[in-house]
């Protein structure tokens, strides 16, 4: 009897202290317990939203310190939530938030393991620790986590709690939510998804990173069919359609709008120093873009093509290009609108998650020749006409530390006479530099400052050769005020931003301003279009592109650089190539070969379902028949007869009386005839 009483008195004080211990941890358990009416909060986006120009708007992409689009639990195929359930909780609709068979399964699995191979986490466990606790594994979170699901599930509906869940769980690669996942792995809203993309989906939870396709493919897939296996014993699917969706090949596609973040970026920039950080990621802004959803899908495969093809060329020894090895060459792409400056399609790079440097707006190179048109139009709005001559032969200027300095044209060659037309066209630097003598830097560069370039300008005559460094916006920018009649458009990539409650906090007004006389910017824009038709940039129409279009090549000395601007009445694009570290690409690897290819890939595809525009000849402006050889009046015996404009007055009144053959020599030859001419000199007795 004495040793019953002893029993039970030990059995009571044990179960006293367990009850004591028990209760003195759910007592510091519940002490900073959160409350879940904060749930409901947790489910509203707040992040802010970037939509493109469609109609209605296409979701392009959202700030926020998490990547997620919440959905309806109707836009989610039932195979989605079926397959959810199958593994991460089969029991979800009976249990109470806890799963104790669950549990005990899993305890006894990983006692026999000797190590944790299953959870026994619910659903709603799972959205609890989520959205409130941190994933510690201490005792105290698990109670917390239990006693939290208990709450969850007696306040919410299934239905409530696995869409909550749905739209929290993280999926890898940042996308939070299922229509996010989709979007991140399959380019597709989440109601698109099939039976095998939907299992791969639900397999992704548990680890993310083990089991992300893009990370482990094989991994990935066996997981997806343990998923649709469970699918199976749980009656969710038939047995024949589960072990077919098993075959199934993964069909990622890339993340959609791969570069889109390069311009999502740009906008961030403008909205944190508008508003703020916390407005940007927690206040749930609504911001309408002037992106055009299908020329950036067109702009990044033009740009990947092209880059590839470069590469190719690059890699060709007889080039003569540096080493290349653990370098990538790179690319950039923009796309604006003439008209108001909006900026329809943006490529910053080749990829945004290996590098976030925007070679559009943030990289500063040396635009070549593709600055010269900013020269020829100084000249023009001074009185020249794109008839008038320069000689197109050496001369030498004083350059630094009392070299001097001799420019010379691509080939080495020098041309003679040549009008300003056929020296932009052709792309002669000797003409140019001798322009931009006559016309004075500083000129210049106030012409360069009106077309938009806040970029710093060498005062010297290598101004002429595109030293000074600009970034492709700016220069893309600069050509829409020759399509535009002379103005232009400052280029704006927003055109409204909302707050959550739908009140606007930003309008974007067209910035408008006259660089050119309608006339001028015509003839700028006629002597661009002969660019495209014989000059540098003929490779374009080489290509089969023939609308009315003008454009520039641009390449530098040392073939670091490629580049073209071009642009039709309503679009205008430019495109750079080159290497980040500005090492050479190799011999003659110019603007004209490598990226007026990537121009023409992306405007012909961008224009193909657009009616036939031509550029407006404003009033004020003459044709003449001239002989181009000597910029007067064509006559009869003239050889070359040409129909150029001018403006009114400015056109040449004599006739043509010179009808010599003309030469083109290079430098050797050149000095060839300088000692032939010294020699007669020394031979001749005075």
């Amino acid at each position: 009897m004495r040793k019953r009483t002893r029993a039970l008195l030990a059995f009571g004080f044990l179960l006293a202290v367990v009850l004591g211990v028990g209760g003195g941890l759910l007592s510091v358990s519940m002490e900073d317990m959160p409350d879940i009416a904060d749930l409901h909060r947790y489910s509203a986006s707040p992040a802010t939203k970037l939509y493109d120009t469609s109609t209605p708007p296409e979701l392009i992409a959202q700030l926020s310190v998490e990547q997620r689009t919440f959905v309806p639990l109707a836009r989610m195929p039932r195979a989605l939530l079926d397959a959810i359930v199958a593994i991460e909780d089969e029991r979800f609709f009976s249990h109470f938030g806890l799963d104790l068979w669950g549990i005990a399964r899993a305890a006894s699995v990983n006692f026999i393991r000797g190590r944790v191979v299953e959870g026994g986490s619910t659903i709603t466990q799972q959205l609890a620790r989520t959205l409130f606790l941190t994933r510690e594994r201490t005792l105290k979170r698990k109670i917390q986590e239990a006693l939290l699901a208990i709450q969850i599930e007696r306040q919410y509906k299934k239905e409530e709690i696995l869409k909550m869940y749905l739209n929290q769980v993280y999926f890898g690669h940042g996308a939070y939510g299922t229509e996010q996942a989709a979007r991140t792995y399959f380019g597709k809203h989440v109601e698109e998804l099939t039976l095998p993309q939907s299992a791969l989906l639900a397999g992704l939870p548990r680890a993310p990173n083990t089991y992300s396709p893009r990370n482990d493919p094989e991994k990935s897939v066996t997981r997806r069919n343990l998923v649709l296996q469970k699918m199976i014993d749980n009656g969710f699917v038939e047995r024949t359609e589960g072990q077919e969706a098993m075959k199934a090949p993964l069909h990622l596609r890339q993340t959609e709008l791969t570069n889109a973040p390069y311009f999502a970026a740009h906008i961030r920039k403008h909205l944190e120093k508008t508003y703020g950080s916390q407005a940007v990621y927690r206040g749930g802004l609504s911001v309408y873009t002037t992106m055009n959803l299908r020329y950036q899908t067109l702009a990044q495969r033009a740009l990947e093509r092209g880059i590839a093809a470069a590469e190719s060329l690059v890699r060709n020894p007889r080039r003569g290009a540096s080493a290349t090895a653990g370098l990538r060459l790179q690319g950039a792409l923009v796309a604006l609108d003439p008209r108001t400056g909006a900026i329809l399609a943006m490529i910053g790079g080749r990829n945004f998650k290996e590098n976030e440097y925007n070679r559009v707006t943030q990289a500063r190179r040396q635009p070549g020749s593709s600055f010269k048109p900013i020269i020829y139009a100084t000249a023009l709005a001074n009185g020249f006409t794109p008839a008038d001559l320069i000689d197109d032969s050496p001369q030498q200027y004083p350059g630094k530390d009392g070299k001097v300095w001799q420019p010379s044209n691509f080939g080495r060659k020098f041309y003679g006479l040549t009008s300003l037309r056929h020296a932009l066209a052709h792309s002669r630097n000797v003409v140019t530099v001798k322009l931009l003598d006559q016309m004075g830097t500083s000129n210049v560069i106030r012409m360069a400052r009106k077309f938009g370039f806040s970029s710093r300008f060498r005062a010297d005559l290598t101004l002429a050769l595109g030293t000074s460094e600009v970034n492709l916006l700016e220069l893309v920018s600069a050509f829409t005020a020759f399509a535009n009649g002379g103005i232009r458009a400052a280029p704006h990539a927003v055109k409204l931003v909302k707050d959550s409650h739908g009140n606007i906090l930003e309008q974007h007004r067209t910035e408008l301003s006259q660089v050119l006389s309608p006339q001028v910017a015509y003839l700028m824009l006629s002597m661009l279009q002969d660019t495209m038709t014989y000059g540098t940039g003929r490779v374009v129409r080489r290509l089969g592109f023939s609308r009315p279009a003008a454009g520039k090549t641009g390449s530098t000395n040392d073939f670091t650089d490629a580049w073209f601007i071009g642009f039709t009445p309503s679009l205008a694009c430019g495109a750079w190539i080159g290497y980040d570290d500005r090492r050479t690409m190799g011999k003659n690897l110019t603007g004209g070969l490598i990226a007026a290819p990537i121009w023409t890939a992306f405007m012909a595809e961008a224009l193909e379902d657009k009616s036939y525009e031509d550029f407006e000849r404003p009033p004020g402006l003459v044709t003449a028949r001239i002989d181009p050889t000597s910029g007067l009046l064509a006559t009869k015996e003239c050889q070359r007869v040409a129909m150029e404009v001018f403006l009114e007055g400015s056109a040449p009144t004599r006739k043509c009386d010179d009808h010599r053959s003309r030469k083109s020599f290079s430098e050797t030859e050149l000095e060839q005839l300088e000692k032939l001419r010294r020699a007669l000199e020394e031979s001749v007795d005075p």
